[in-house]
């Protein structure tokens, strides 16, 4: 699982550099993956009954 690491670096970048590579990022989202990335999250839920 990627770390939030890489935000940190990406806000640590100049706002020249920052926005450059984040247009960049979309446009690589929109061209190559139909505009969206999805990231599956799995949640377990347990049951039980009191006795």
């Amino acid at each position: 699982m990627p770390s939030d690491d890489h935000y940190i670096v990406t806000m640590a970048l100049d706002p020249t550099t920052r926005t450059t590579l984040l247009a960049a990022v979309g446009d690589l989202v929109d061209n190559q993956f139909g505009g969206a990335v999805d990231r599956p999250f799995l949640t377990a839920v347990y049951a039980a009954r009191r006795v």
